[in-house]
């Protein structure tokens, strides 16, 4: 877990800069993407082609998807203790809601921890859904891409040895 520990979550400066930057980064690779697969077509050029334009618009669904968590984390002081003592509320009583010592914020998985006196840490703030999704849309785009690359050598490979003779 990579994480930015701080007694009140997430720092206003971090999130302005991983929003901004996140949809830079999903709206390039979704235009690559479609730029690729519209100058290349699907059935003119084949699967390379159409396998590396999928990896890029899974890879900025991706980035998309971890953005959205990133949005449901811009919160005030406020909100942020008002999250943490209901989360810790509905998973271990009301009781325990006030001995919260501690929040972390965590930016893989995303999330913001609320850390209570007996050791628990409640994860509040990111919908369930964003980890999993981004997850999957990661991994499915590399495998895309990974797809792509080594396709696209072994057709690079057997089109030099066809010219050159070589089997």
């Amino acid at each position: 877990m990579i994480a930015s520990s701080s007694s009140q979550g997430y720092s206003a400066l971090e999130l302005l800069l991983v929003i901004p930057v996140g949809l830079i980064i999903a709206a390039s690779f979704a235009v690559y993407g479609f730029v690729t697969l519209a100058q290349h077509g699907a059935r003119r050029e084949g699967i390379v082609f159409t396998a590396r334009s999928l990896a890029a618009l899974v890879a900025s669904a991706a980035v998309a998807m971890y953005v959205w968590g990133a949005f449901h984390l811009v919160m005030d002081e406020t909100m942020v203790r008002e999250a943490c003592q209901e989360a810790v509320g509905e998973a271990i009583g009301m009781e325990y809601a006030a001995h919260i010592d501690r929040y972390e914020s965590s930016y893989i998985p995303l999330g913001l921890g609320c850390h209570v006196k007996n050791g628990d840490t409640y994860i509040v703030g990111v919908p369930d859904y964003v980890n999993p999704a981004t997850a999957v849309f990661g991994l499915t785009a590399v495998a895309l891409g990974a797809f792509s690359f080594f396709e696209s050598e072994r057709r690079l490979t057997k089109k030099f040895k066809k010219e050159t003779g070589s089997c």
